[in-house]
């Protein structure tokens, strides 16, 4: 009689976990999700999910148990989080996701002088304003002026000449970031009649 030994190794693989979720022009205020659903395991299933909050202003998650999880975004900071799947043979995956909040722009229009005589150029100011890739501007009262480039960060014009013994001209500035989101200011300067 002979026997022959066999040894069988049974090798079970890990979740791997995968995160889904907005990474760019998340704006404070807004509400985030994060998809836990493309997660796999090749030899089983998923049965839990774990989300944590790793770093940054602290949030409450929405569903932190759950493949899908949510929250508000913070006025502003980097949030990292981790989801870790736990699969039917009980091996866990992990992984991590950092969150940027880009801060809303802030809008600054001032003038070179608040009191001009007509004829005198004068250039508005918007290269202080925070957040901008874009600029336009608009006048909004008075006389019309004629700006050099509506869509500069500082354009200039020429006072024109007053209907009355002076004239109040307003200008607005509506400046956009690189999330498309937009925001105003508004700047005011007399002219005064020759």
């Amino acid at each position: 009689v002979s026997t022959d030994t066999i040894v069988i190794s049974v090798f079970f693989q890990a979740p791997n976990a995968a995160i889904a979720a907005a990474t760019s022009c998340v704006q404070g205020g807004s509400t985030v999700t994060l998809d836990g659903t493309g997660s796999l395991d090749a030899d089983g299933t998923i049965v839990s999910y774990a989300w944590t909050q790793l770093s940054g202003p602290p949030v409450t998650l929405s569903g932190a148990g759950a493949a899908i999880s949510s929250f508000t975004a913070p006025a502003q900071g980097t949030l990292v989080f981790a989801l870790t799947v736990t699969d039917s043979d009980g091996l866990t995956g992990t992984a991590q996701i950092a969150i940027p909040i880009a801060p809303l722009p802030v809008a600054d229009a001032t003038a070179s002088d608040t009191v001009v005589s007509q004829g005198a150029t004068v250039t508005l100011d918007g290269s202080q304003s925070a957040g901008a890739v874009s600029y336009s501007w608009q006048q909004i009262e008075g006389a019309t002026a004629s700006l050099s480039d509506a869509s500069a960060a500082s354009p200039t014009f020429v006072a024109p000449r007053p209907t009355g013994g002076y004239d109040v001209l307003t200008f607005e500035l509506t400046v956009t970031d690189v999330c498309g989101i937009t925001a105003t200011d508004t700047v005011s300067l007399a002219v005064l009649r020759k």
